[in-house]
């Protein structure tokens, strides 16, 4: 089962990859601006990267990218998202310790 949590997250970075085109597409056509730095954090950076792959029209507007590292936690995040998708719980929420901002879910 570890393939299906690989083709969700592949899923997922796909979706936001498609999210990031959209708003540096608004923001250079509807605001005028002449350039985006992009900030990922944890698989934020995935989906920078993969963006940044793509070579989407609007990717030529990233000036820069930042990645922030993850917590020591993550890998324990991954590994318990891994299981959770593993007995088809991937639609269920993570623990709030997965992220304190926000809830997520085992897809994610």
């Amino acid at each position: 089962m570890f393939c299906t949590s690989k083709i969700i997250l592949l899923i997922c970075v796909l979706q936001d990859a498609i999210e990031i085109d959209q708003l540096i597409n608004y923001l250079i056509n509807k605001e005028d601006s002449e350039g985006v730095v992009l900030l990922g954090h944890s698989t934020g950076c995935q989906d920078i990267v993969h963006y940044m792959r793509t070579n989407a029209a609007c990717s030529r507007a990233v000036r820069a990218a930042i990645f922030q590292s993850n917590s020591p936690e993550t890998a324990a995040m991954i590994d318990l998202a891994s299981k959770m998708i593993s007995e088809g719980r991937e639609s269920e929420l993570m623990p709030r310790e997965a992220n304190p901002d926000a809830p997520i879910t085992a897809s994610r």
